[in-house]
């Protein structure tokens, strides 16, 4: 006789032996923000004198973290908290995220370095269930104030910042059944290499000082090769993510995201569901056998 238990346990064996696994939909539009904060910063000193913090909401509705210094006409570095949609395999350009209004200082304080964070976000909602997930990482950028010493070679006199985690840029992340790609160094100049070399930063050069703080070629080189390898950069040399800023006016930086579907995430063949179940119902009636 068959008992209650064994109607439940042959039931869910069939059930298994006769289902297929259920294919997630593809995310076809996503939620973005890009908000920024100061992780640190520093004057000549290595203190925080004569640096002025501030967050306000700008005519557009946007928050606005910036940090100023000097008397008079004073210079200032600021982000702009961006939000928006994108389309899966379309890019959408951020525009003037990040500003730095570069004049010429007098007083006693100056900014000479800054580290900051890119908080990005993704959201997608499944097309067929309705759920809601996110996706999140933080890109790091440092700002360089340069010396101003070269009379007859103004372009090393330029401010830079840099991204100094690239390998947050460009990350693959499973999501929903499916597996992206997003970018955001796109929009993102590859600086030059030697010049960052003649750039006087407190001393030594911007190249050094990124060098001291471990933030070297073997970093670098390991990004771009597997971006090269994945059609995201178009030379595979050690290179530098960022931008420079000129002496006497504001440069706004802008960026580009891109998110592209890479397919779904391989799972297991409804044959292998098939010969999983098989094996359930042979074991139970085997054990039936055994206890009569």
């Amino acid at each position: 006789m068959i008992t209650n238990v064994s109607k439940v346990f042959m039931i869910l064996c069939l059930t298994i032996l006769f289902s297929t696994p259920a294919l997630a939909a593809q995310i076809t539009q996503w939620e973005y923000s890009v908000s920024y904060e100061f992780n640190d910063y520093w004057n000549q000193d290595n203190t925080q004198t004569g640096l002025t913090p501030e967050s306000y909401v700008n005519g557009a509705g946007e928050t606005v973290n910036s940090l100023s210094w000097g008397d008079g006409d004073q210079s200032s570095i600021g982000f702009i908290t961006k939000s928006g949609t994108v389309d899966t395999g379309t890019t959408v350009d951020i525009i003037d995220h990040m500003f730095h209004d570069n004049q010429p200082v007098t007083g006693n304080y100056s900014l000479h370095g800054a580290m900051m964070a890119a908080n990005l976000t993704l959201k997608g909602i499944d097309p067929v269930t309705g759920a809601v997930n996110s996706f999140d990482t933080v890109l790091e950028f440092m700002f360089f104030e340069t010396d101003n010493t070269h009379i007859f070679n103004p372009s090393r006199n330029n401010d830079v910042f840099l991204l100094v985690n690239p390998e947050a840029s460009i990350e693959q992340f499973d999501y929903m059944g499916y597996n992206y790609t997003f970018s955001f160094t796109s929009g993102l100049g590859q600086l030059d290499m030697d010049s960052l070399a003649g750039m006087d930063h407190n001393g030594t050069t911007v190249l050094q000082t990124l060098e001291d703080l471990g933030y070297g070629d073997v970093t670098y080189d390991t990004f771009f090769i597997w971006a090269f390898e994945n059609g995201w950069v178009d030379d595979p040399e050690y290179n530098l993510f960022g931008w420079t800023t000129v002496e006497g006016d504001t440069t706004y930086a802008s960026s580009q995201l891109t998110v592209v579907s890479n397919g779904p995430i391989p799972t297991p063949e409804p044959s292998t569901f098939a010969i999983f179940g098989l094996g359930l119902v042979g074991l139970f009636f085997a054990g039936r056998r055994i206890r009569q």
